[in-house]
C-alpha cells in the first residue's frame, strides 16, 4: 500500500497531554512484556555495531521518548554484552512522571525542557534514537531529523515496528484488545486510566486505531533511502528489515553514522 501522511488520535492538539501520556505508557508496558519474550526492539544482529558506535559516542540520546519503554531495554541489551551506556530522554513533549520513574529505576537522566528531534541541542551529544516514533513525521521534517544528526556529526539510530503491511497493522490494531490486559500492569494505577479503559474504554480504541494508523504512515526502505540522499559527506546509512529472537514483527531499522573526514565509504 502507499505510504499516506494520515493522522493518529494521539497527536491531534485537542487531546490533553496526559491522555497522550496514558497511550504511550500502554505502548511502554506491551514493549516491557515483549522484551521478556524475545528481542522486542528487534535489534539482535545490530547489538555488536552498535556497541562499537556507542563506544565512539558516549551515551544514547534518545528523541521522541515517550514513555521511556525501548531506549531502557537498548541499554539493558547492551549491558548483557558487557557494554555500559548512559541515556538521555528526550521530547517535545516530555512525560515527566514517566522520566522520573525510569531515572529512579534505571539511572538514566533526561531533559525536562522541550526537544525538537529536528534542532537537538549542541549539548546533547552521543547516539541518537528514535524507536517507533519515526513515522509520525512528513517527509519534509523526517529529512530535516536525519540532517541535523548528519550535519552535527552524530549518530542516528532509527526503529520502526510499523509497516505497510495488512498482517503489520491487523497486529498493531489488536493492541486495543491488549491494553485490556496490559493495563492493571501499569504503574502508577489511575482511576482516570481505569475509567477510560474499562468503563468508556476510549484509550483501547484510540491505541487500535493509532496502531492502523501508524502502519499506514510507516516508510519503507526505499523511502529511507531516499530521505539519506546527498547526506554522505563523511556520513554512512544502512537500512535493513530485521526479525528479533521471539519478536512477533519485525523492524525498519536505519543507522547512521558519520566516518572519519575524508574516509567517506558512501
Amino acid at each position: 500500500m502507499p505510504r499516506h501522511q494520515v493522522f493518529e488520535l494521539g497527536d491531534l492538539p485537542w487531546v490533553p497531554t496526559h491522555f497522550k501520556h496514558y497511550l504511550t505508557d500502554v505502548l511502554s508496558i506491551a514493549g516491557a512484556v515483549g522484551e521478556r519474550l524475545g528481542d522486542a526492539l528487534c535489534l539482535e544482529p545490530q547489538l555488536d555495531l552498535l556497541a562499537e558506535v556507542l563506544g565512539e559516542h558516549g551515551q544514547i540520546v534518545d528523541l521522541c521518548s515517550g514513555a521511556a519503554g525501548p531506549p531502557m531495554a537498548l541499554r539493558r541489551r547492551l549491558a548483557a554484552r558487557g557494554v555500559s551506556a548512559d541515556v538521555v530522554l528526550t521530547d517535545l513533549h516530555p512525560n515527566l512522571k514517566a522520566f522520573r520513574r525510569a531515572a529512579r529505576a534505571e539511572g538514566c537522566t533526561f531533559q525536562a525542557a522541550s526537544v525538537d528531534a529536528a534542532d537537538v541541542p549542541a549539548s546533547l551529544t552521543g547516539l541518537r534514537t528514535i524507536f517507533n516514533a519515526f513515522h509520525h513525521f512528513p517527509p519534509a521534517l523526517a529529512r530535516r531529523i536525519l540532517k541535523d544528526a548528519h550535519d552535527s556529526r552524530q549518530a542516528i539510530l532509527i526503529v520502526e515496528i510499523p509497516h505497510r503491511r495488512v498482517s503489520t497493522a491487523l497486529s498493531l490494531g489488536a493492541f486495543s484488545i491488549l491494553t485490556l490486559a496490559l493495563t492493571p500492569l501499569i504503574r502508577p494505577a489511575s482511576m482516570e486510566r481505569l475509567l477510560w479503559t474499562y468503563i468508556l474504554p476510549l484509550l483501547p480504541l484510540m491505541v487500535g486505531f493509532d496502531g492502523i494508523m501508524s502502519c499506514i504512515r510507516a516508510y519503507d526502505t526505499d523511502e529511507l533511502a531516499a530521505l539519506t540522499e546527498g547526506l554522505d559527506e563523511d556520513y554512512t546509512w544502512q537500512i535493513s528489515r530485521t526479525r528479533g529472537a521471539g519478536a512477533l514483527l519485525a523492524a525498519t531499522v536505519l543507522l547512521g553514522q558519520p566516518t572519519p573526514r575524508g574516509d567517506n565509504a558512501g
